[in-house]
Order: structure tokens, then sequence, then C-alpha cells
């Protein structure tokens, strides 16, 4: 199948990856999540940046991952 992604999907992507990566408290989950051997990806940085912009809940973001 072939996923064809708009361009500012891809855009909105990386700009709610790039928001959780710089945040100390997304750095710290992070490590440890890693001290209990579960290494978190984009997805999981993407789902964690929408959060923070205000444009998801955690309770709907972790209804996406169930």
């Amino acid at each position: 199948m072939n996923n064809v992604i708009s361009l500012d999907a891809a855009r909105q992507r990386r700009f709610h990856i790039q928001l959780a990566k710089s945040s100390e408290d997304w750095q710290d989950i992070c490590a440890s999540f890693a001290l209990s051997g579960v290494i978190l990806d984009d997805g999981d940085a993407e789902r964690a940046g929408r959060v923070m912009a205000g444009q998801a809940t955690t309770h709907s973001v972790l209804q996406d991952i169930n």
C-alpha cells in the first residue's frame, strides 16, 4: 500500500517530535523508561509533543495507544 502524507502533516509531526525532545521533562521520562529496558521512539515523542502543544489530552493519547 502506498502511504501518502501531506507536507503539512509531516511538518506538524516534526514540530511535535522536536517539541517533546527539547523538553527536559521528556528527556527524564525517556531516561526512566530506558532504565526499565523500554526505548521510546519518535511516535511516542510525537504524542507527547501534541499534549505539550495543547493539541491533545493525555486521556485521548492513551486511548489512541490502547
